[in-house]
């Protein structure tokens, strides 16, 4: 495995095996999977380290070697449950209560 950082765009790029590129999969909004003809993971493209992108879900949809799996989650922060959680959240969206609620406030003038 082999990290390149871009410092002028802040990108990173994860390098599994130096095998030919056939397609690349997006993986959220802030990285892209590529995958070899027999979909393989060659390289994980992270366009902004600053931002999160979603290591356990990569890991989880993605055909890659478990050693390089394990140096992944001990680089960067996986959550293992990630995928589980938004699996949940899926199923059950979130709905606004009352209180969730900002206050209206009214301007209008109380009569005594």
């Amino acid at each position: 495995m082999k990290l390149e950082y871009d410092l002028n765009a802040g990108a990173l790029y994860i390098r599994l095996t130096g095998a030919a590129i056939a397609r690349t999969a997006e993986a959220g909004d802030n990285a892209a999977v590529d995958l070899d003809a027999d979909g393989g993971v060659v390289g994980i493209e992270v366009v902004s380290v600053a931002y999160p992108w979603p290591v356990a879900e990569v890991l989880a949809t993605y055909r890659v070697p478990a050693r390089e799996a394990t140096e992944i989650r001990a680089y960067f922060s996986v959550d293992p449950y990630e995928h589980v959680a938004a699996e949940i959240r899926s199923y059950y969206p979130v709905r606004e209560s009352p209180l969730q609620r900002e206050p209206k406030l009214s301007t209008a003038v109380i009569a005594a």
